[in-house]
């Protein structure tokens, strides 16, 4: 265990992210004495890092990665994270046919992280494109489905994310 008390502040999406960090990662990182505090941020017409930044908590600094620092960007959308584990939207009474159609194209990458080619077909574009619903759920089934998922197979599955859990643990 860490024991040093070390403060995170992570900046996010909107409210499924935010959702996402304080019931899964929170508690997960507690156990370390790592203390996460999301910050959602507008979105603009551009997303710079000036925008960011004037949305942080008076005295932040965006660190980069080094000794003090994880500089952990989510490569693409939460929900490339979902795609860790498909058959847990079956709580939200998804399709099996879509589920199967999902999984089919995951299988084209090199893993969910990866699901990715353009904005058309981001991981949340395919999920609404087989689940029309997830487009006004996301708040909804995002975390849900990502708790049934678990952290565990999330981190197995996503190790540009189990990389930055594993050093924010170390901390």
């Amino acid at each position: 265990m860490a024991g040093n008390n070390t403060r995170v502040n992570i900046l996010v999406e909107g409210q499924t992210e935010e959702t996402f960090v304080n019931r899964m990662l929170v508690r997960h990182l507690a156990n370390f004495q790592v203390w996460l505090t999301p910050h959602p941020y507008q979105q603009g017409p551009s997303r710079r890092c000036g925008q960011l930044r004037t949305n942080l908590p008076s005295g932040t600094h965006l660190v980069p990665t080094g000794q003090y620092g994880t500089g952990y960007l989510q490569l693409h959308e939460y929900e490339a994270l979902l795609f860790s584990d498909l058959e847990a939207f079956r709580y939200a009474d998804v399709p099996t046919r879509t589920i199967n159609s999902w999984q089919a194209q995951l299988a084209t990458f090199a893993g969910p992280e990866d699901v990715n080619n353009s904005r058309q077909t981001a991981p949340s574009k395919r999920l609404i494109a087989g689940w029309p619903r997830y487009e006004h759920a996301k708040p909804q089934f995002g975390v849900l489905v990502a708790e049934r998922i678990g952290l565990p197979t999330i981190r197995a599955k996503c190790p540009r994310f189990n990389d930055w859990i594993s050093r924010l643990e170390a901390l």
